[in-house]
Formats: structure tokens, C-alpha cells, sequence
């Protein structure tokens, strides 16, 4: 569980699914004219993380002490969602 090839696909997948998601809301964002906070680069980062936890460790995600970092980026994620979904739909014209 702990090898260092799980975590180098941790980080893989937290660069790909966070930051691909990221350069994506920036060209939104600066299209719409909308600032970016750091709220965007949190909720990304989350959102990375678990779904880099989830991919790398299947169900081992859920044992002790895994299981204490997939609830602490759930929450990060959870925390800082609603401004990254808000902001992104755009103003209107």
C-alpha cells in the first residue's frame, strides 16, 4: 500500500485530473473576464487528490490510515466547492 509506485500514480492522477480541470476553468474564466481565487486552485487540487487516492488504491482507499486522507480531501473538496461552481457559470450579458 505504501510503495512509491502508488504514489507516483497518486501525483499522476492528481496532475491530470486536477490540473487538466484547472487550465480549463482559466481559459473559461479569463473568456468570462472572471478572476480567479484561491479557492479554484484548492478545489482542484481536492479534487485531484481524491481522485488520485481512489484510482491508486481501490478499495484499500478505505482502511486505516488511508482512510483519514480520502475523508480530509473530501472535506477540502466539499469546502471549497461552491465558489468554484458559482463563479463558473458566467455572468450575464
Amino acid at each position: 500500500m505504501w510503495t512509491t509506485a502508488k504514489w507516483i500514480e497518486v501525483a499522476a492522477a492528481v496532475i491530470v485530473f486536477g490540473g487538466l480541470r484547472f487550465m480549463r476553468t482559466i481559459r473559461r474564466r479569463k473568456a468570462d473576464n472572471i478572476k480567479l481565487s484561491y479557492a479554484d486552485v484548492l478545489f482542484y487540487g481536492f479534487l485531484g487528490l481524491e481522485m488520485g487516492l481512489l484510482i491508486a488504491f481501490h478499495w484499500q482507499a478505505f482502511h486505516i490510515p488511508l482512510v483519514f486522507l480520502v475523508v480530509l480531501a473530501f472535506v477540502g473538496l466539499v469546502i471549497t466547492g461552491g465558489r468554484p461552481l458559482k463563479s463558473s457559470q458566467g455572468s450575464p450579458r
